[in-house]
């Protein structure tokens, strides 16, 4: 009867006072009468009879109490027989150890009242010596009993506190079904839910206040009396007792230790859920519940302190916990599995990987930023390549050590996630991050020059954004990750949106005068940029400097996105069209009006591409960042690139070089006959051999001793494109292998021409060495065209250019510099990185003003290149001839179009009356001005390929 009241008071109780099956589910183990009988069918108990009623009726009494008591048992809720059953300790057997800790203790306690009775009666000294000794022992060993039996009543506690936390789970879930005063009775249940977790939190503060050590003392048995007898069996007896009774302090003392720990992860767990319990339970508050918890009030304070001692109580757990924490990581390593073992083997390639891109990674994304740089025609995607490869390479220290932290987080073994490594994880991810976001926007920001003024202040404004983003986020993350998303993290959220403001006034009193320098420039077509202009103070100026500051940045924003959208193909031709139509608008407004006039032909004749310059270039800096190649003696060497390119040029610094290390040769390819470039080279030479027999001329090379450099330009005009058309090249090629180990050869080739003859002699090796000429930046461009234009003595005007708005937050640039910015820009894009044709439309765009006389740049008149476009298929198949061959005669052409007479001589005239080609003595050579839309058209046509690389 005393045991069933234990069980439902909730207290400790022996499972044997309840029969089998009463727990359980299943009802087959009891029988039916009885059955009904507990099922609350027999009558009340009624009141407790009198001390001397009859012995019958007292015992028909008591088993009307059992047999209600079994009753109340049976028509239990399934949730709360789980929590009796937990808190007697019926489930977990704690009852029965409470018992039999209980039973020790009485035994102890009648043992050592036996001893203290033998040594009031000891007949000798020695006995009374041995009797009190066995007496103390006796006084350890019901200590520990005792001790014993407190650590079986607490055994319980860690499955009461959980089964109490859980049950704030299921009213919890049971609200979110209620309908109306929902809010009313979670407001009430919230203010329950506040106190029973600062109880838990008190508990477990408590808890870890307790010192592991801190058992008592007297469980360990004290050192035995030296006046006893050695020899004797009663010495002996009490030696083995003495270390029975030490084992067993040391066995109490561990588990004293694991149910203390027991205890406070109880705690902490349930300090945990019942925490997440009460956010799952904020938005089910009224507004004006809610408000107060996670305000600034009185309530809210209140709220954050408790968050901030969850806080504390968190980090004091896992530092107490530590030694728990390296067992646990050290049972991984002590009992291996595989899958453990194939995660620290990934870490390790991880690691070694790691650590060879951080030695090879620079040398191998310049090389893939050239590669792609050098892609031609440039697209969208190798554009963004280029620029991808190049940011990469800027800010790769930061991006790599977060890719690793990304990559280690990930494939860290579960063994290994240790408590407090999310808070580690969330410090070095935003960290990383913030100097990764920072570099990459400093490096995005900044200008084209390389001397940037506003470098320092630009670096400390992002530091201030970034320091604040980094502070704002590791608040809030740090605290959605401990205690969640309650009152501290409203606060931080709050207090981060009112940082806002004063960041932007502080910049905007740092960048005011940079803002009101682009304004400046920038007013023409804005009210507001115009009144910022003017730098007003007060708070309306600064209100305006921050208005137009974001103006700014959208329009800065706005150029960048256009400029490279036209880099991709078609939006690069749409805009192509429409530069045409203006350029043609606006030649023909000049024309009618007759204000401009062309300079005067000594000018132009100045300004001519193929003209050599009044003064050579000096220094070894050579546009595109290529440099001389090192020609061995015996080798043959070959320069490709485009009509216009710089070739030539090229082949004169080559000869120059070589000055000094023998005799050099330069001659260059006139017309297809190979016999007439082997007469020049025999006149060059000064062999003293009139003969067209490449064999003679390669043994008198060979012959001779004296170091050598022969340089032969436009090899292209020896490729056909007909059956048995490079027989010549074949010939030349063949002749400079034959000629000795002394003679070096450099030729230069076409890219076109290139294209078909390795398509050709795919299957050989022709040159020893192949150089690319790459194109030329718009920077170098410009630095041609005013470098030739300063030798004529001219200052041209670009005020009637299009300022296209092309400027830059970190660089000075007068409205002037950003009308030549964006024309040479337009000019680069247009003639695709080619010096030559850059000049030749640059001559086109000068035209001397009649008012003033003024040498102005005016907008270059494109080719009509619809017109070429509309001209028959054969038409262009004689174009396609001439470009490959450079200079083409009408046999020639016959011969590699298999075209008729006819239809050649149509289709050359068709092509000179548009002006696409000019007559060179008998040959015919496309015109600078067409050679761009040229290539063009017949790319799209799919007449002509882009060369191999």
């Amino acid at each position: 009867m005393q045991g069933l009241q234990d069980f439902l008071a909730g207290k400790p109780a022996p499972s044997a006072v309840l029969e089998l099956g009463l727990l359980s589910n299943s009802n087959g183990g009891i029988d039916s009468r009885r059955l009904d009988t507990l099922t609350g069918k027999v009558p009340s108990p009624g009141p407790e009879p009198a001390a001397d009623a009859p012995v019958d009726a007292r015992i028909a009494w008591l088993r009307k109490q059992v047999a209600a008591a079994k009753s109340e048992v049976l028509q239990l809720q399934p949730a709360t027989l789980a929590q009796l059953e937990a808190a007697s300790g019926v489930s977990s057997g704690t009852a029965d150890e409470i018992a039999s800790a209980d039973a020790l203790l009485d035994v102890a306690k009648s043992q050592l009242s036996d001893a203290a009775r033998a040594a009031l009666n000891a007949a000798s000294e020695q006995e009374r010596l041995i009797a009190n000794e066995q007496a103390r022992l006796l006084q350890t060993k019901s200590v520990q009993a005792e001790f014993r039996a407190q650590l079986a009543r607490s055994k319980a506690e860690p499955d009461a506190i959980l089964e109490s936390a859980l049950s704030w789970r299921r009213r919890i879930q049971e609200l979110e079904d209620e309908g109306l005063g929902r809010e009313q009775q979670a407001d009430a249940i919230y203010a329950e839910l506040v106190t029973d977790l600062s109880r838990i939190r008190k508990a477990l503060s408590k808890a870890l206040d307790i010192s592991e050590n801190g058992y008592d003392r007297a469980l360990k048995p004290g050192s035995l009396d030296p006046a006893l007898p050695q020899d004797s069996p009663a010495t002996r007896q009490l030696r083995t007792q003495k270390t029975e009774l030490a084992h067993a302090a040391a066995q109490l003392h561990a588990s004293y230790g694991e149910e203390l720990w027991a205890k406070r992860r109880a705690l902490h767990d349930a300090m945990v859920l019942l925490n997440g319990e009460r956010l799952a339970l904020l938005p089910s508050l009224s507004p004006a519940k809610r408000a107060q918890v996670t305000g600034f009030g009185t309530e809210g304070v209140a709220q954050v302190r408790r968050e901030i001692a969850e806080i504390v109580l968190e980090l004091r757990f896992n530092l107490q916990s530590w030694r728990n924490t390296m067992e646990l990581v050290a049972q991984p390593f002590q009992r291996p599995t595989p899958g453990f073992v194939l995660a620290l083997l990934r870490l390790l390639a991880i690691v070694l990987v790691f650590s060879w891109w951080r030695r090879n990674g620079d040398p191998m994304l310049r090389r893939a930023q050239a590669e792609a740089q050098a892609k031609r025609p440039r697209t969208l995607a190798s554009s963004l390549q280029a620029g991808f490869f190049e940011y990469w390479r800027r800010v790769r220290k930061p991006l790599d050590w977060l890719a690793l932290t990304i990559l280690v987080w990930w494939l860290l073994p579960e063994g290994l996630l240790i408590p407090g490594l999310s808070f580690i994880w969330i410090v070095l991810f935003w960290s990383l991050t913030t100097v990764l976001v920072v570099n990459l926007v400093d490096q995005l920001a900044r200008g084209r020059g390389r001397d940037d003024p506003r470098a320092t202040l630009r670096w400390n404004s992002l530091r201030l954004i970034a320091g604040s983003l980094l502070a704002v986020g590791l608040l809030l993350n740090l605290t959605s990750a401990s205690v969640g998303k309650g009152a501290m993290y409203n606060w931080v959220f709050t207090l981060s949106l009112l940082l806002v403001p004063a960041i932007l006034v502080l910049l905007a009193n740092w960048w005011r005068a940079r803002i009101v320098a682009l304004a400046q420039a920038e007013a023409r077509d804005s009210s507001l940029l115009n009144w910022v202009s003017r730098d007003p103070g007060g708070l309306t100026g600064l209100l305006g400097r921050l208005a137009a500051g974001a103006l700014l940045l959208l329009r800065g924003l706005r150029s960048i996105i256009a400029r490279r959208m036209r880099d991709l193909a078609l939006v690069r031709e749409l805009f192509e069209q429409r530069a045409r139509v203006q350029a043609a608008r606006q030649v023909a407004q000049d024309k009618a009006s007759g204000r401009f006039h062309r300079p005067s032909p000594e000018v132009l004749e100045c300004l001519d591409p193929h003209r050599l310059p009044i003064e050579f270039r000096t220094g070894t800096d050579r546009p595109g960042g290529i440099a001389l190649p090192e020609l061995m003696p015996g080798t043959v060497t070959l320069v490709v690139g485009e009509r216009g390119l710089g070739k030539s040029s090229f082949l004169r610094d080559i000869s120059e070089q070589y000055a000094d290390c023998g005799k050099v040769v330069r001659l260059s390819v006139g017309s297809p006959d190979l016999g007439a470039l082997l007469h020049d080279l025999h006149a060059a030479l000064g062999t003293g051999l009139i003969s067209s027999d490449p064999d003679e001329l390669s043994d008198w090379l060979a012959r001779e001793d004296a170091p050598c450099l022969i340089t032969v330009d436009d090899l292209q005009r020896l490729v056909m494109p007909a059956i048995g058309g490079l027989a010549a090249i074949d010939t030349l090629i063949a002749m400079a292998r034959s000629s000795g180990i002394s003679c070096r050869w450099a030729f230069t080739i076409g890219e076109d021409a290139w294209s078909f003859l390795q398509r050709a002699r795919v299957d050989r090796v022709l040159f020893d060495a192949v150089i690319r000429l790459p194109h030329w930046s718009s920077a170098d461009l410009r630095a041609l065209i005013e470098r030739r234009t300063a030798q004529v003595g001219l200052q041209p005007d670009f005020s009637a250019m299009i300022d296209d708005g092309v400027f830059e937050l970190g660089e000075d640039l007068t409205v002037e510099e950003r009308k030549k910015r964006g024309y040479f820009d337009r000019l680069a894009e247009y003639v695709n990185g080619n010096p030559a044709i850059a000049l030749d439309y640059w001559r086109q765009s000068l035209f001397v003003d009649g008012l003033d006389q003024k040498v102005v740049v005016r907008t270059f008149d494109a080719p009509a290149v619809d017109r070429l476009a509309a001209l028959p298929l054969p038409t262009l198949f004689v174009l396609r001839a001439i470009m490959r061959m450079d200079m083409a005669d009408v046999p020639s052409i016959r011969a590699s179009t298999d075209l008729s007479t006819s239809i050649v001589t149509d289709a050359l005239r068709s092509l000179q009356l548009l002006g696409v080609i000019a007559p060179v003595a008998e040959f015919y050579q496309i015109t600078l001005h067409w050679w761009m839309e040229a290539t063009r058209l017949l790319l799209r046509q799919n007449l002509t390929v882009r060369g191999i690389k």
